[in-house]
């Protein structure tokens, strides 16, 4: 008896893992893009996206994360002036297909130099992790977090340089994908359904009698 209890127990625990197991498909979208105009007025950056992020698509457990090559960022400017010392605003906007938003990751850059001059670079850093709801009936969220970057040469080439910048999206917790549960009726339905049927009582027992 106490051998098939268990064999039972066992049973239930694996039904109950398989049931429990899950996976949840990001696929990328063609949009994405990262805005770099906001340094105009200091150390003017260029951004590329991956030409490939609409292919990447990957599946997540809840608890686990997934990095992947997001865009290169760099400047072309030869030289930091004192203007380039100044903070620049930059803003990632990162496309999903699958859950279908945009989301956007803000960041700062500036340009530094050494002491008289002899080294030379940038650092951009992300206002991150961003955390984003699914927006379903039981919404899960995910977060996003952009790897910071920076570039430094010597003194002879200045801060002529570019990084890549990585992706990683991590699942905090599963979306329930069930459906949203039937309205309730307003009083005011109730009310006129509560009517409707004691005057269609009221005809049925007057056919009745006749």
């Amino acid at each position: 008896m106490n051998k098939f209890f268990s064999f039972l127990m066992g049973l239930f625990l694996v039904f109950a893992v398989a049931e429990g197991a899950g996976a949840y498909s990001f696929d990328m979208g063609p949009n994405s893009n990262v805005d770099v105009s906001g340094t105009q007025n200091a150390l003017e950056l260029y951004a590329t996206v991956n030409p490939n992020l609409d292919s990447i698509l990957f599946n997540l457990e809840a608890g686990q994360s997934h990095e992947f090559y997001f865009a290169t960022i760099g400047t072309t400017e030869s030289w930091i002036n004192a203007d380039d010392e100044e903070t620049g605003n930059v803003a990632a906007n990162i496309d999903f297909e699958i859950p279908d938003i945009i989301q956007g990751v803000n960041g700062v850059s500036v340009g530094f130099s050494g002491c008289l001059e002899f080294t030379q670079g940038w650092d951009l850093t992300w206002n991150d992790p961003v955390y984003v709801d699914f927006g379903y009936q039981n919404s899960g969220r995910f977060s996003i977090e952009l790897s910071d970057v920076s570039g430094s040469n010597g003194w002879w080439q200045g801060p002529g340089s570019s990084a890549k910048v990585f992706a990683t999206i991590a699942l905090m917790s599963e979306p329930s994908l069930e459906p949203a549960p039937e309205p309730i009726p307003e009083p005011a339905t109730m009310v006129l359904f509560g009517l409707g049927l004691v005057g269609l009582a009221g005809v049925t027992r007057k056919n009745f009698r006749k």
